[in-house]
């Protein structure tokens, strides 16, 4: 089974989440419904979402996205 990289983001938002921090939350919920509906409407709310969130934050959340990526690669590649 295929992992869109919406699912790889939520993942690597829900590693970067920190309990209080509204902006990661409506994130993680963002992402988790553009990747459950695929709808455009989903998708212009998590990239308007992302946009709100800490500089520092997406730094993060993308660092640890492209980690995710880079394992299910050799995972796929390997397996």
């Amino acid at each position: 089974m295929a992992v869109s990289s919406l699912e790889i983001l939520a993942e690597a938002v829900e590693i970067a989440y920190v309990p209080g921090i509204v902006e990661l939350r409506m994130l993680r919920d963002a992402l988790r419904k553009a990747a459950d509906t695929q709808a455009p409407d989903a998708f212009a709310q998590a990239l308007g979402a992302f946009g709100r969130v800490d500089r520092d934050f997406r730094a993060k959340i993308r660092n640890e996205a492209i980690a995710l990526a880079e394992i299910r690669r050799h995972v796929n590649v390997s397996g």
